[in-house]
């Protein structure tokens, strides 16, 4: 539990959720959607492992972030391990926001009652859950796809409903170190394959 499956993370995005966010992509996944947009993270193997104090420091230090989106990958199956990070963070920042994308159903996950998914869940401000399906894909909104369900679990964002399933979307280009580029965001459908198959990580 001291460490986390990172698959990649960029300190500053504004393409996932208000303001500016610390976004963390978990590395493995239980789903493998058609279209999925990153398949490389899909595989439950060892990527980038990152000790969760660290990460959590490296969160803190960074200034004028509004909070941190969870995604992956699917950000349940580490649950422990992101439930302990969000903790630390809150230590000195309390008051940094969380959304978390998850292929799992909310419904589900209550019927489930597995003690760290729950735990996660409590940390949650908002959960953007279902699985992604490209034929619902109506480009718009923090949503991949129509069938996908935004639920606020805690008041900081309500009334925002429409910022999340609404607004157009935008994507960022984050050059990397070894020259290497890497999309932030939610992609139309109408994103030409060989154009997506550019920023594929391949790891």
């Amino acid at each position: 539990m001291s460490h986390i499956n990172l698959a990649a993370c960029l300190s500053s995005t504004q393409t996932l959720g208000p303001g500016n966010r610390f976004a963390l992509w978990v590395q493995g996944c239980c789903f493998n959607c058609p279209e999925c947009i990153a398949p490389a993270w899909i595989p439950q193997r060892s990527n980038q492992l990152i000790s969760i104090n660290s990460l959590a420091k490296r969160i803190i230090a960074i200034a004028n972030i509004e909070g941190i989106t969870l995604s992956g990958g699917e950000p349940m199956l580490q649950a422990a391990e992101l439930s302990a990070l969000i903790d630390e963070i809150h230590i000195k920042q309390p008051k940094l926001t969380v959304i978390c994308y998850s292929g799992f159903r909310l419904e589900q996950l209550l019927k489930e009652a597995d003690y760290s998914r729950l735990g996660l869940l409590a940390r949650i401000d908002v959960l953007i859950d279902g699985t992604y399906q490209q034929q619902q894909n109506n480009g718009l909104g923090l949503r991949g796809s129509d069938n996908q369900q935004i639920h606020f679990l805690t008041d900081i964002y309500k009334g925002q409903e429409a910022y999340f399933t609404e607004t157009q979307r935008r994507i960022e280009l984050h050059i990397l170190e070894q020259n290497e580029v890497m999309m932030a965001g939610i992609p139309s459908k109408y994103l030409p394959e060989h154009f997506q198959s550019v920023f594929q990580p391949d790891l």
